[in-house]
């Protein structure tokens, strides 16, 4: 995914979707540009610092902004407080985050569904072929909003517990430590519980199996009593 080999597309958004965004003013577009980047990475990215989560946050504000608006590298600095050669820098270095930082790549993707504008009913269905192929993966969609919402339920009533365990932890600290500790752990959970669910199947068929053994064995004992009790009636 060269920048430089970005132009074409870029191009091609500005002119399909240019109508949409100038309906804005210049300051308005490229702050919600820099609003969505904010969500996504929750940090900041007006905050005078060098670290790593921060520089990688503002390239992929830079990125998005020139990609979206065209506008000079000077004034989309501007709105982080840095001038065009420090905008410049920054978008040479979008190779390199993207292809060997998690935390970058994520975000991008999440920022790109986000401000990419919605296509049309009819480039949908010329894309995916069919209508009911539409209507399938809108029944997908909805299903997994519905999971998103209860996941969010759920964080929401586990945030004041949350919040009292991060309570003077600096940002930066506790999103270096989702991206990466926390990440790690929530692997090696899911491994474990996997791991605990086949063994827990194999169990339960290991009891199925004993279970219609020893079914199968009352039966037998059943069978030869019975045949037992026939032989003792029948005359010698």
């Amino acid at each position: 995914m060269e920048y430089t080999n970005r132009i074409v597309r870029r191009r091609f958004w500005r002119l399909r979707f240019g109508i949409l965004w100038n309906l804005k003013p210049k300051t308005t577009m490229l702050k919600t540009i820099r609003d969505a980047v904010q969500k996504v990475t929750r940090l900041n990215i007006n905050n005078n610092t060098r670290a790593r989560e921060y520089v990688m946050a503002r390239c992929l504000f830079y990125h998005f902004a020139r990609e979206l608006t065209g506008r000079p590298f000077a004034e989309i600095g501007a709105v982080t407080n840095h001038d065009h050669s420090t905008v410049l820098h920054s978008l040479k270095k979008f190779n390199v985050h993207y292809k060997f930082d998690v935390f970058f790549k994520k975000s991008f993707h999440a920022l790109e569904s986000i401000l990419e504008p919605t296509p049309s009913v009819e480039e949908i269905v010329a894309e995916v072929g069919s209508i009911d192929e539409v209507v399938r993966q809108r029944q997908e969609l909805i299903e997994a909003n519905v999971k998103l919402k209860l996941e969010i339920k759920s964080l929401k009533e586990n945030k004041p517990r949350l919040e009292k365990l991060l309570d003077g932890i600096p940002e930066e600290r506790i999103q270096f430590f989702i991206n990466n500790q926390m990440s790690a752990f929530l692997k090696m959970e899911r491994a474990t519980l996997k791991k605990q669910q086949s063994y827990e199947q194999a169990n339960a068929k290991i009891r199925e199996t004993k279970q219609t053994a020893k079914q199968a064995s009352f039966e037998e004992t059943g069978i030869r009593v019975r045949d037992k009790a026939i032989k003792s009636t029948l005359p010698s």
